[in-house]
């Protein structure tokens, strides 16, 4: 998680990441990113998913990850 905070945030659209371990649950994980817009997000899970990244990160994983992208008020 360590890499995550310090990679994503130099990838285009991406401006900060703030990784949360839950408080009883030492395998379980939450990540706010914040993007510029969702079309830059989309098009950095796009790159990982065809250069192979994406897969190797949900081998990992005992469930497949939730994501959604969230407006500010």
């Amino acid at each position: 998680m360590q890499s995550v905070k310090a990679d994503l945030p130099k990838v285009k659209g991406c401006d900060s990441v703030l990784v949360l371990r839950h408080g009883s649950a030492e395998t379980q994980y939450t990540l706010v990113e914040e993007w510029q817009d969702a079309a830059l997000h989309s098009a950095h899970l796009e790159r990982m998913v065809s250069s192979g990244a994406w897969a190797k990160l949900e081998a990992l994983l005992s469930a497949p990850p939730c994501s959604d992208f969230y407006v500010p008020l």
